[in-house]
């Protein structure tokens, strides 16, 4: 049996606000890369597809993506990212998002600040 398609239903808006940045910034301090693999894997498990990607010329800034790839969740077809400095920065900035801000819940298309960006998006 082949697997369900899923629709594509977008990215996740979830800008960060000034004070959600500088958490991140403190967060990315004490950062325990055992304890963040092991956050990415559980949330993997859930029904989700994780990507690393590079900076690209217009980038200029890792990104870490989930994408909902379970066909019977809320999520299923919805994108999230999180952008850094560096590949670690940009899987705090997306667990920040994925487990903070949205709580796992990405079925609203997300949630929008219109604060600026820097280091983390």
């Amino acid at each position: 049996m082949a697997p369900a398609k899923i629709k594509w239903n977008g990215f996740v808006t979830c800008n960060l606000s000034s004070e959600d940045k500088k958490e991140l910034s403190r967060l990315l301090a004490g950062t325990d890369l055992n304890a963040t693999f092991n956050d990415l894997a559980t949330i993997t498990e859930e029904g989700f597809a994780f990507s690393l990607k590079p900076p690209t010329e217009k980038t200029q800034s890792f990104a870490a993506s989930f994408r909902g790839i379970d066909p019977e969740s809320k999520n299923a077809g919805w994108m999230l990212t999180g952008w850094g400095a560096d590949p670690v920065a940009a899987m705090v900035c997306l667990l920040y998002k994925h487990m903070v801000l949205l709580r796992g819940d990405y079925s609203g298309g997300g949630i929008a600040d219109d604060s600026d960006t820097d280091m983390f998006g």
